[in-house]
């Protein structure tokens, strides 16, 4: 999704929902106030579910993704909500770590 998930859903509502769909990033859209109602929205259109967690304190805003569990997005909700809209498909890590002034994205891979 967007990183307001409601702009992702006036996209993707342009288009058929077997030619466009959403994939939810729980790194962009956990803080969402509108989130629930979103991925309800997105119903048939959910194509992916990323998970990683937000670190606090965060060591950078875009690569400092973290390991499930060692943050605060509470990922069991954000799946189920995912999983009410219909989604049936694998979640999928997404983690970025910034190190030494480098940074190196990890293969996502599904769980």
């Amino acid at each position: 999704m967007h990183h307001v998930a409601g702009r992702s859903n006036i996209l993707a509502e342009k288009f058929a929902a077997d030619v466009v769909g959403i994939v939810v990033d729980v790194y962009h859209v956990w803080w969402d106030a509108m989130l629930e109602r979103e991925v309800a929205r997105a119903r048939g259109r959910v194509r992916a579910l990323h998970v990683c967690d937000w670190l606090v304190p965060t060591p950078d805003m875009l690569m400092g993704r973290g390991m499930m569990g060692d943050g605060c997005i509470d990922i069991a909700y954000i799946r189920s909500l995912v999983d009410d809209a219909g989604y049936t498909g694998a979640s999928r890590w997404r983690s970025s770590i910034k190190a030494s002034g480098t940074s190196r994205a990890m293969k996502p891979c599904s769980a």
